[in-house]
């Protein structure tokens, strides 16, 4: 029974079953290694982000690139506005103060995954050794923030 002004639970989302997330693991992997942005895209995002937002933007790796142009793809889609747009394009800019390899990258999923509560303890500290996936993947949202907002974003 509900409470005046009280609202409802929200209904947990049922798991996906594991050969679902498998295959997305899969299609990640695959758009990483082979994904490369058009050239259409990127002058469409040149315009959108400015001179300034736009020379962080090319310092992304090219799947990286790739990946920001189809999650701004599915931002315009859903009608978000210019900032929004902009934060889609943006938002992993912080992995580029320490590049992750596609296996480093796998290392991060599967810990997080099979040993959480430890996956965060790893992701404490500098970025070294085999803890570096684990730190760059906790820390670059918010070294990315920082140098967008250095660079002039809102």
């Amino acid at each position: 029974m509900l409470l005046k002004g009280q609202k409802p639970a929200p209904t947990p989302k049922p798991k996906r079953p594991w050969w679902s997330r498998v295959r997305y693991r899969v299609r990640q992997t695959w758009l990483y290694a082979f994904a490369r942005p058009r050239p259409a895209d990127l002058a469409e995002a040149q315009r959108l982000l400015g001179p300034q937002l736009w020379k962080v933007f090319q310092q992304q790796s090219r799947a990286e690139q790739a990946h920001a142009l189809r999650v701004w793809r599915r931002v315009q889609d859903l009608g978000g506005d210019r900032v929004v747009q902009q934060a889609a394009l943006l938002h992993d800019v912080g992995k580029r103060n320490a590049r992750l390899r596609l296996w480093e990258r796998a290392l991060v999923v599967l810990g997080r995954a099979l040993w959480p509560r430890q996956a965060r303890k790893w992701a404490q500290g500098t970025p070294r050794g085999w803890r570096r996936a684990f730190v760059v993947a906790t820390h670059h949202p918010q070294w990315g923030a920082d140098q967008v907002r250095a660079a002039g974003a809102p």
